[in-house]
């Protein structure tokens, strides 16, 4: 519930981060958390490639049921990225959960790609620099 209660009203849970409000490429407003989200984002919309949030995967840790919510998803190549600065053995453990209980791959963006994005043309090519 705390992962879209987070999401769904763009705020709590992160000191000193900022939320900005954007839009995708189909003009679905969406706010996104912290300056590297926000600059894949508009690397996404640079690149014409349709992404969305507000995506919640079910996933049970030690019996007990939890929400997680990647920080986007693309309809097209049915991926969910998550992009990441610091990642813990906690966020580490979340993530082999949320992957082997739903089925699917959670590709990690991290900050040195974010800070490389100029250089990077298109979708295949970041998911190689991850």
């Amino acid at each position: 519930i705390r992962s879209k209660v987070i999401e769904e009203n763009g705020s709590g849970g992160f000191k000193d981060i900022k939320w900005f409000d954007i839009e995708n490429t189909k003009g679905e407003k969406f706010i996104v958390r912290g300056t590297w989200e926000l600059k894949f984002a508009e690397w996404l919309n640079n690149h014409k490639i349709h992404w969305i949030r507000k995506v919640y995967l079910k996933y049970n840790k030690d019996g007990v049921n939890k929400t997680y919510c990647p920080d986007f998803y693309l309809p097209s190549g049915n991926m969910y990225i998550e992009v990441k600065g610091y990642y813990s053995e906690l966020d580490k453990r979340k993530i082999e959960l949320v992957e082997e209980q739903n089925s699917i791959k959670i590709n990690l963006i991290f900050g040195k790609v974010i800070k490389k994005l100029t250089e990077i043309k298109n979708i295949d090519e970041l998911i190689t620099h991850t």
